[in-house]
């Protein structure tokens, strides 16, 4: 019959966190440790649409319009984005 040693159990995978290699070692602190890389920035504006109206309502009776054009829109979003992309994370 077979017979299981209890100081032999080790949880599955616990051989993973047995080894001496670890991939922190192979960071340094002019890598990756101090910077978050990668990633995707997509800015889409349809240029179709010339403004945008938008109605605030206060009270039944109190309405607030509000327009924008998109050209004044698009040169704050430009400059956004390029202050944006400036920055190194």
């Amino acid at each position: 019959m077979s017979s299981i040693k209890i100081a032999e159990l080790r949880p599955a995978g616990s051989e993973l966190f047995q080894d001496s290699e670890s991939f922190l070692h192979e960071l340094s602190d002019g890598q990756e440790i101090d910077k978050v890389l990668g990633g995707f920035l997509d800015v889409f504006v349809a240029t179709a649409v010339n403004q945008i109206n938008v109605t605030i309502v206060i009270a039944p009776n109190a309405n607030f319009n509000v327009s924008y054009q998109l050209s004044a829109i698009s040169e704050q979003l430009s400059a956004f984005i390029s202050q944006f992309s400036a920055l190194s994370f």
